[in-house]
């Protein structure tokens, strides 16, 4: 099989909103303040606001832990929109600090980071917020669980991101899904740089922490399983509850995400397998929702709720024509868009020499007048600029298509630019943050992990393995850590 060029794809575009998408983070660089960092408060315990040795001026946010606390950083209230994807990026190190692990992010969507390197090392997030969004849970964080020592966090950015799937013909699947013949199938990419996201899951109200759900009171998740006009005969799902401590898992089924019918429950620790019954198929379109009967809510100190689900998979056959399509996620993030214009990035193409090498966009012009644009797709690599390729077109008011082509010389890492021209600003990149100075991260994924474009995967959040852990494995109610290997197909 050829390996996919690892492209870091820095598409001046926008995606499905019409404004400025980077979202405001208080003192995002913590040089704001007179006693104290402005914009945000510790928690408890010991943390410090450091001066020197920062990589986004002179301040930087520290937590110390003795091994056997918690504590972190947190913000003034950030204006989440609810059911929609972001980009978080920052940097981190360790200062001498052992066991445990850092703790960053949205309290609803918190991610491990594990043991950090000591030099400063960027990171990038991807989550899905809830459809919901409570005051008491709009902010972010920054500290340390179980960790004995310091650890120091800086240049926070905050931007709306937008999934890009793979397409086949009809056929559009993202990451964790896959089509062989007839039977489809969807394992959610709890444990990969999509975190909770994926292309299935159309809302939730529940805590994600990590690499899996965290469900108390009043949570639930809810995925539509479709795809394209092809019907599904016959289906199962499966959902593994990894920790319990009450409560029960209600698993539930709809044609039309409104009228639901109970499948079964979980009320332990383990797995469950429930087949759609019948008088639900054959259907083009099947909803499952996971939603939990407790007593609480999920806390914000780590709480690890009553149960969480670690798995997620949704299999079905699928009439139609016989076809082999296994998907993938990018995430383009969007700093800047244009008020006249609504665009969606669809696709990158193959990424392989002499492939299909395309970038395609939905392109909305809102206004009444025609808009000439020039769009022109640059290839880099290794500090070097690959000679550009450019089109005309003319966006008509309303809805318009846009297909640049570029060539690939070989497979490799590489960043692409798409632009539209002078006079036109638009600004849209990969998942990969802006900041420079990077380090390989060790790697938690599976070994069977394909190469993919670097603006998905570099620097990414780690997830624990799929593989189960070996001895060194430390388990608690709301962390799992795992020893990790280097990673050695980043740049």
């Amino acid at each position: 099989m050829k390996r996919l060029s690892q492209i870091a794809v820095a598409v001046a575009l926008t995606a499905q909103l019409s404004f400025a998408q980077t979202v405001e983070v208080p003192n995002p660089s913590f040089e704001q303040g007179d006693a104290n960092p402005a914009g945000w408060r510790l928690s408890g315990g010991n943390g410090q606001w450091l001066r020197g040795d920062a990589p986004a001026g002179q301040r930087a946010l520290a937590a110390t832990g003795t091994g056997e606390d918690s504590n972190f950083w947190r913000s003034d209230e950030i204006a989440f929109q609810p059911s929609t994807v972001y980009r978080l990026c920052f940097r981190g190190r360790s200062l001498g600090a052992e066991g445990g692990t850092p703790v960053t992010g949205p309290v609803f969507a918190n991610r491990d980071l594990g043991q950090m390197p000591t030099q400063w090392t960027t990171y990038t997030s991807i989550f899905m917020t809830p459809d919901t969004i409570r005051p008491d849970e709009a902010w972010l964080r920054f500290g340390q669980w179980m960790t004995k020592g310091m650890v120091a966090f800086d240049a926070l950015e905050l931007t709306v991101a937008q999934p890009v799937y793979r397409r086949q013909g009809d056929l559009v699947l993202g990451a964790g899904e896959s089509l062989s013949e007839h039977q489809y199938r969807f394992q959610a990419p709890l444990n990969s740089e999509s975190g909770n996201q994926s292309r299935p899951l159309v809302r939730h109200r529940c805590n994600f922490n990590s690499n899996r759900w965290v469900f108390g009171r009043d949570s639930e998740v809810v995925y539509r399983h479709e795809l394209g006009n092809r019907t599904q005969t016959a289906a199962t799902v499966e959902v593994t509850v990894g920790w319990y401590a009450g409560g029960e898992l209600v698993v539930e089924a709809s044609r039309d995400g409104e009228s639901w019918r109970a499948l079964g429950t979980l009320g332990e620790k383990g797995s469950v397998a429930l087949p759609i019954p019948a008088d639900l198929l054959p259907a083009q379109t099947l909803w499952i929702r996971l939603r939990a009967q407790a007593k609480q809510r999920v806390g914000q100190d780590s709480d690890p709720g009553s149960f969480q689900v670690h798995a997620y998979s949704y299999a079905a056959t699928l009439d139609g024509p016989p076809a082999d399509v296994r998907g993938d996620t990018h995430f383009v993030a969007v700093p800047v868009s244009d008020p006249r214009l609504k665009v969606r990035v669809e696709g990158v193409g193959d990424g392989l020499p002499g492939g299909d090498n395309v970038v395609l966009a939905k392109v909305e012009n809102t206004t009444a007048q025609p808009i000439d644009v020039q769009p022109t797709v640059t290839l880099g690599r290794a500090g070097q600029t690959l000679a550009p390729r450019s089109t005309k077109a003319t966006l008509r008011p309303g809805d318009n298509e846009i297909r640049v082509p570029y060539d690939l010389p070989d497979t490799g890492e590489y960043a692409l630019a798409l632009t539209l021209g002078a006079g036109v600003e638009y600004r849209a990149e990969t998942a990969r943050c802006s900041q420079r100075s990077r380090t390989p991260l060790p790697s938690q994924s599976t070994c069977s992990r394909r190469s993919r474009w670097a603006g998905q995967g570099k620097h990414s959040l780690p997830g624990p393995r799929r593989r189960r852990c070996g001895p060194a494995t430390t388990r608690s109610a709301s962390r799992t850590t795992c020893p990790t290997r280097a990673s050695t197909h980043w740049r």
